[in-house]
């Protein structure tokens, strides 16, 4: 049914386990990388027909975008007998760039060594992280340089993780140095302030804008305003509290002094 060179008599299953296979498979030699056999999948994958690659090298097909990665790529494979999950970028037809997962593993026939080939196209899956790490990336950023502070707890109170401006805030050195912190018992002047803010607000799932009374690092009390969500499991527990902090002393003084004063004046009058 295919023209192609006998890797080895009597290999019948073998021969439709791979020309039938849906995972793009090659078979070629181990030093020029001509290639002996290909399936229907590699062809659709690279874009070329089986007539067209069978005879040709990788190589001079430049079907490696980085050459000299392939060095690499058989100088591990001549260490190991095998190579799992190999990821690289391949040029294929009408310079179309993808990124490949090979695995593959040297065989010997007849005195001749052979390396079998399987490819899994991940170039959508490389792209979807490129863009993940892009997202968490800008997200760091933006957490980083927010004019708030801004945290993530355990339910337990503890630190997982914060920004800068919280540092500044709290009067510590990092945000480092936050992380060994329990939310609790380090910011809070009255822990069981923190208790009695989520048993009223963890059912509804969030607090706003709540003047709480923390302390710095100091130990020196000041006043902020919180808003915090509790982000939940498909269960509906708590994974873990994410909050943002505003440093309101300066307005607690004021609202303070003008009470203060109109006490006064009701004196007077």
């Amino acid at each position: 049914m295919y023209d192609t060179e006998k890797i080895s008599p009597n290999c019948n299953l073998h021969t439709v386990a791979f020309y039938s296979n849906p995972t793009p498979m090659v078979i070629s030699s181990i030093g020029d990388g001509i290639i002996i056999d290909a399936n229907d999948a590699f062809a659709v994958m690279t874009g070329y027909t089986r007539s067209e690659i069978i005879g040709m090298s990788s190589l001079k097909m430049q079907m490696w975008y980085h050459p000299d990665i392939r060095a690499k790529f058989v100088q591990q494979l001549m260490r190991d007998g095998y190579v799992r999950n190999f990821e690289e970028q391949f040029l294929f037809r009408n310079n179309e760039i993808r990124f490949g997962r090979i695995s593959a593993e040297i065989v010997t026939v007849n005195n001749k060594i052979y390396i079998v080939t399987s490819v899994v196209d991940i170039t959508n899956q490389h792209s979807t992280e490129t863009q993940l790490r892009a997202n968490e990336e800008k997200y760091r950023d933006i957490v980083t340089w927010a004019p708030i502070g801004i945290y993530q707890t355990a339910p337990d109170g503890k630190v997982q993780t914060a920004n800068n401006t919280l540092a500044h805030i709290l009067g510590y050195d990092s945000k480092e140095e936050l992380l060994q912190c329990n939310i609790g018992t380090d910011f809070y002047y009255d822990p069981n302030e923190r208790i009695r803010l989520i048993a009223e607000n963890e059912p509804r799932g969030f607090a706003k804008d709540v003047e709480v009374l923390w302390k710095k690092k100091n130990g020196i009390p000041f006043w902020i305003q919180l808003s915090a969500h509790a982000i939940k499991d498909e269960n509906g527990h708590t994974k873990y509290f994410e909050g943002f902090v505003t440093d309101i002393t300066e307005r607690k003084k004021i609202q303070q002094a003008l009470i203060a004063s109109e006490q006064l004046y009701r004196d007077l009058v």
